[in-house]
Formats: C-alpha cells, structure tokens, sequence
C-alpha cells in the first residue's frame, strides 16, 4: 500500500492552495496520511465513496495516462478505497478547452482535468511555456514549478476559478515531418505543421519559417495521413502512444520547448471536500508530478530507440534555432508585463543554481 515518507514538505505553493502555510501543520498531515494508510479508519468506515473522474487527451501508454493511473493508486491507497479515482484518456470527456471550461463551470465531468498547451488561452502568464529552449532539463523544470513561480501560477488560475494540485508533465518537444531533415530554422519554409491551439506556439512556428495549423491533439494522425499537414510537434512519449511513426518520415531533436501539464480542479469544488481529503489530493498530485519527470525521462531514453529505426532521425543546429527565437523573447515582456518578467526572472535564477 502506498505510504507517505517521513519528510516534511516546505511547499508554499502545495500549502497555500489549501489556505495554511504551517510547516508544522504539513507535517501533522504527513503523519495523518501515514496512519491513514496503515489501515482501515473506523470513523470513516460508513462514509460515502467519493467519485473523482480525472480526463486526458493522451493515449493508453502515454506519460499522462501513466501518471494519471499513478495518481489514481497514490489516492486510492491513500484513502483506504474511500476516494475512487476515475480515469478517462484519449479526450473521452472531451478536448482539453472542454474539458477545462467543464471543470470551470463545475459541472462534475471531468472533477480534474490535465491540460498543458491551452493554460495561455486561460491566463496569458501561462505564455512563458511557449518560449523556446527556456529549460535546462527536468531539474531546472522541477526548481521552478515547485517554488515561487509555481505558487504564483497557482494563486493567479484560483482567481479563474480553479485550483492547481500539481505540475506534470507533457515533455520535451521534438519536430516531425515528411518533407525534409529539420537542421535549422530555413528547414521549416513552407512546412505544414500542426501545433497546440496557442497563439504563442503558432507565433514560434511563424517566426521560424514554418506554416503553422493549429487543431485538436486527435486529429493529428488522420491529418499527417491525408496530407493535410506535412508534419506536427510532440514529445516522444505523445509520438508513440500515438503512433505518428507509422505516417511520419523525418524526426529532429529539437527539444524545442518544455511544456508541463497541469493538474486543475474547479476551486470551489475542492474547497467543498473534507480537509484531509484535500490534503491526500495535494501531497498526491505532488507526487506525481515527481513521478510524471522521472517516467519522462526513462521513456524519452527508451522510446528514442525505439522510433529510431522507423523514422530518419537528424539533431538540430541549436545555436540557429535560438537566435531565430530572440525576437520572441523581446516580445514576451511587452506582452505579458511586469508579473511575465519576474517569472522569467525566477526561472534563469533556477537555471544557474546546483543541485544541492
């Protein structure tokens, strides 16, 4: 049975969603979650099951439908089978603005939703993810999203009307097509390439040369296949599960841009739950989140082998890519002003610094 470490968690964005900063207060929770799962919970015994449903766009084998299912066991065991976690992939509940205005409106289906690209169209502070080659790796991504900038997203999307639990992960992106080799941004001239519904993100793609289309995540793969589009970018995990390989020639490593994926609930919702379940849904989503960049991590490496052999695989010329890019960061602060400067701010301080 899945069982809390004995650590307590400084997390003032974890914290804050819930109203108390008190690490003292963590701690107690820690320990509470802890004899929670030792075993059954007698005052608890005759309560009704609380139903959750959690919607995706990924598909089965996807890194959001494996943290997804992670989460889903985290809280399950959790709570002694009293919160049942239901999971629906493949946009069974609808595309991610769907499902993100169904989870605005509080209408129960989906409770939780997992969008990653469409969070700009919500709040245009979410915009710093579309800005390329920002990340390092996952420990830079980690030493941001779980610090002061991931506290600030968090209290500026409860204004909206929702709350975060917790950052995932949609990965590190890379570029396909069935037109050319992508070495550098002269490549892109006249590619057809589908990207996220985000301006941000078809802005990117203009300003390197390429055609951007922007459509729903699954209408790729019909798309590539009729020629509609000459290519479209994802991560490897989206790459596979969707099985792009099979109408797709070329594949550059770009890793172009980092997109995280975000755990939202509908605020009131979540403030209506009894306090501890509240407290196993946050410390849970956290996890995952933990869980969602070392399961990227470890896929990206096997998956890549895997596509290698199916598709004719180039790097980019990163040094071009980034001063093609400039111009977009001179853009994000006029864009987004003073609250999109200190969050770039935090994530080059994040960059530079170690790991301890």
């Amino acid at each position: 049975m899945m069982v809390l470490s004995d650590r307590c968690i400084e997390r003032e964005g974890l914290m804050r969603r819930i109203g108390r900063a008190s690490v003292v207060t963590v701690c107690t929770v820690t320990l509470f979650l802890v004899s929670l799962t030792m075993g059954p919970v007698a005052t608890r015994a005759a309560e009704k099951k609380i139903v959750i449903t959690l919607g995706h766009v990924g598909f089965p084998k996807s890194l959001f439908s494996f943290t997804a299912q992670y989460f889903e066991k985290l809280v399950e065991g959790r709570t002694n089978g009293l919160v049942d976690v239901q999971v629906f992939h493949s946009s069974k509940l609808g595309k991610d603005k769907e499902m993100m205005e169904a989870v605005r409106l509080g209408s129960g289906s989906p409770h939780l939703a997992l969008p990653s690209t469409v969070l700009p169209a919500t709040d245009p502070i979410f915009g710093f993810q579309e800005l390329p080659f920002l990340f390092k790796n996952r420990a830079h991504v980690t030493r941001v999203l779980e610090g002061r900038v991931g506290a600030r997203l968090a209290k500026r999307l409860e204004k909206k009307g929702y709350v975060i639990l917790g950052y995932w992960e949609n990965g590190f992106w890379k570029i396909t097509n069935n037109k050319r080799p992508i070495r550098t941004p002269a490549d892109l001239k006249g590619i057809k390439l589908r990207t996220p519904k985000s301006p941000a993100r078809m802005e990117l793609f203009r300003t390197m040369g390429a055609s951007p289309i922007s459509m729903s995540f699954k209408e790729i793969y019909s798309a590539l296949q009729q020629g509609v589009i000459d290519g479209q970018e994802n991560s490897y995990a989206q790459i596979v599960s969707a099985k792009f390989y099979e109408v797709q020639k070329y594949l550059s490593i770009s890793n172009h841009v980092y997109t995280p994926a975000y755990l939202v609930g509908n605020k009131k919702w979540f403030k209506g739950l009894p306090r501890d379940i509240q407290y196993v849904l946050l410390f849970s989503a956290h996890d995952a989140g933990r869980y969602a960049r070392r399961k990227g991590a470890e896929m990206d490496r096997k998956l890549f082998k895997l596509l290698e052999p199916k598709m004719q695989v180039n790097k980019i010329n990163r040094a071009s890519f980034e001063k093609a890019s400039q111009p977009l960061y001179d853009q994000y602060p006029k864009k987004f002003g003073a609250q999109s400067k200190w969050i770039f701010s935090e994530i080059m301080k994040a960059k530079k610094k170690k790991k301890k």
